[in-house]
């Protein structure tokens, strides 16, 4: 004897029960999602890449080379939001903590592109964001820690890949966030 078809349907569909408050979709690492990260990668490289000035600097320095690495994660951040907004229109779920610091990040990145594009990587909107965002990712992953949700269920499987793609771009900035800590406190001490 076998079930129905409307039987087999919701059987089939009772396997996706909620997840973080929600119905549970599909959420993953598409093409399209690479696209738009290179994309954001690209245009945080024009936006925010270092001048060289070869008769002053070699290109080889160590300032170099993190202002190149922020301008890379500044536009990698581009993206994360959306990324997040776009699994809860899809799957009506609230958004876990790593969703809001998507929308945090973007939000962020987005309202001092325009400064940052038009005064370079001297202007107020870069600096701005060369040091927000680090020490942003450091508090939130702090508190998360604190508050006992920053273990390996946070990214896990079950948890949507945006929100895990927030929490891997804030770990991404830790070396970033103790650099300027480390500085902060030379300079103070």
């Amino acid at each position: 004897m076998t079930a129905s078809p409307a039987i087999e349907n919701t059987v089939k569909h009772s396997a996706e029960l909620p997840a973080q408050g929600g119905f549970r979709t599909h959420d993953r690492l598409t093409i399209f999602r690479l696209l738009a990260i290179t994309a954001g990668i690209a245009v945080g490289l024009v936006v925010y890449s270092p001048n060289v000035d070869p008769g002053n600097k070699s290109p080889y320095d160590v300032e170099y080379f993190r202002s190149l690495v922020a301008a890379s994660l500044i536009g990698a951040c581009l993206p994360a939001g959306f990324f997040a907004f776009g699994f809860r229109r899809r799957s009506h779920a609230r958004l876990g903590p790593g969703g809001l610091l998507a929308l945090a990040m973007t939000t962020g990145t987005l309202l001092l592109l325009p400064p940052a594009a038009m005064q370079g990587d001297n202007g107020m909107g870069y600096i701005c964001l060369r040091v927000t965002l680090p020490l942003m990712s450091l508090w939130y992953l702090v508190g998360m820690a604190a508050a006992g949700q920053l273990n390996r269920g946070a990214f896990s499987g079950g948890i949507p890949w945006s929100e895990r793609y927030a929490l891997y771009l804030a770990i991404a900035w830790l070396p970033e966030a103790c650099w300027l800590i480390y500085e902060m406190y030379e300079e103070a001490f």
